[in-house]
């Protein structure tokens, strides 16, 4: 999980029901070079991804962030209205309407 899923010390922790201390130690036994905290994996990336949509999604009432901002400026609303109903900037919601 660690390695090939670049999944963290906690999440891997979590998942096998053990300490993150036992999970580093067994790291480390194994050759396994503990990365940095912080670091961003791809792994991550994606999940907070997916969390700050959900959370947008969340808090204008939608089931999918995408459909309802491409729904938005197709009514013809500007990056500008989604973007402040959702807390979002207006990069965020361009890259939301272009990347899905």
């Amino acid at each position: 999980m660690y390695v090939d899923r670049q999944h963290g010390i906690e999440d891997t922790a979590r998942v096998l029901a053990l300490a993150k201390g036992r999970v580093r130690r067994l790291l480390g036994e194994y050759g396994v070079t503990v990365r940095p905290a912080g670091q961003n994996s791809a792994f991550g990336k994606r999940s907070r991804t997916q969390l700050n949509d959900r959370a947008a999604a969340e808090s204008v009432g939608a089931e999918d962030i995408t459909a309802r901002l491409g729904g938005r400026t197709a009514e013809g609303a500007t990056l500008r209205e989604p973007a402040a109903a959702t807390g979002r900037s207006v990069p965020w919601v361009a890259a939301r309407i272009r990347v899905h």
